[in-house]
């Protein structure tokens, strides 16, 4: 039996007494958690890391070209006798776009790439130019 001795309660221990126990690392089941959470926020990365680089795109005919050569042809009339050029020419002035920009879709065709309405507009006009004019009387 331990032995008490004084007023701070000390005691021995004898050699019967079996050692304190120590505390445990953890389980196998916390470790296999902790395992899964890093693979699962490993994955993340890697994922997050893929959509912010994507792949490049092949170069094979650049719109942008197309589009420019396109807006500079509708410009100029290309195709369209003198005569019906300058009245088209005259036309892209004085017709305002209908994209909202406030501007004429000569203007407009020049200064806004963005605009995707100018160029059709201008088509229209074009085509309206070359018709023959008893037919482009008829067109509203």
């Amino acid at each position: 039996m331990p032995d008490s001795i004084g007023p701070g309660r000390l005691r021995a221990v004898g050699p019967s007494e079996p050692a304190k126990p120590r505390r445990r690392g953890p389980g196998i089941a916390v470790i296999a958690v902790m395992v899964y959470g890093l693979a699962f926020v490993g994955m993340l990365w890697f994922f997050a890391g893929k959509a912010r680089h994507p792949a490049p795109r092949p170069k094979a005919v650049s719109p942008a070209t197309s589009l420019s050569t396109n807006r500079a042809s509708l410009l100029a009339g290309t195709g369209l006798p003198p005569l019906a050029r300058e009245e088209y020419v005259g036309r892209l002035v004085m017709d305002c776009c209908d994209c909202g920009c406030d501007l004429n879709l000569r203007r407009c065709l020049l200064s806004d790439r963005s605009c995707t309405r100018s160029p059709e507009l201008a088509k229209d006009r074009l085509q309206r130019a070359a018709s023959p004019p008893e037919l482009a009387a008829s067109a509203p």
